[in-house]
């Protein structure tokens, strides 16, 4: 049996009331059904419902991508910690996503399947929002700052995913899907 109660359009602060409402419907179920797997997709809504706030932010952050290309800045591991789209963004997805998988962790939910976002140059929505930005730009340059925005807005998580991993490692068995990564991977092969 499976059990889905997400909802379109929300972003990782609400997903621990998704997961309420899931218990919530099972408790008045008796008996009630194991929870098997837990699959959670969450972060993409959150980064495009920042866009309209943090706007100035973005363009701060394709900016600094674009000195970093030409060589005038230092590669970037991790999302700058101030004035920054990117920063600001990962940081609170991170701290949303922890918090959901707390969440399930103490409500008994040993196997879990995080979905990652999927930030992706595949994406007709990112590749048009940093045209915009990139018009003198070629495809390849576009590619690429996309590519530099997947891998700093995915650091914040994964560094509270693997945080999470670690500590609750005899507890919890949690396996992560890069959905970017094979969309990717499906847009090459198309």
């Amino acid at each position: 049996a499976m059990l889905n109660v997400a909802r379109g359009g929300s972003e990782a602060r609400p997903a621990r009331a998704q997961l309420e409402r899931a218990h919530a419907f099972l408790a008045a179920r008796q008996p009630a059904p194991p929870i098997r797997l837990l699959i959670v997709h969450t972060g993409g809504n959150d980064v495009v419902h920042s866009l309209p706030l943090a706007f100035p932010l973005l363009v701060v952050d394709l900016v600094r991508l674009a000195l970093i290309r030409a060589g005038v800045l230092a590669r970037l591991e991790r999302p700058p910690s101030s004035f920054s789209f990117v920063g600001l963004t990962s940081r609170r997805i991170a701290r949303d996503t922890r918090a959901l998988l707390e969440d399930a962790r103490a409500r008994g939910h040993r196997r879990i399947l995080l979905s990652t976002m999927p930030i992706s140059a595949a994406i007709p929505l990112a590749r048009a929002l940093v045209r915009i930005f990139a018009l003198l730009c070629g495809a390849a340059f576009i590619s690429a700052t996309l590519a530099d925005f997947e891998r700093l807005l995915k650091a914040e998580v994964a560094a509270e995913v693997a945080a999470f991993t670690t500590a609750h490692a005899d507890a919890v068995e949690l396996v992560e899907f890069d959905e970017a990564h094979h969309l990717n991977a499906l847009a090459a092969a198309a």
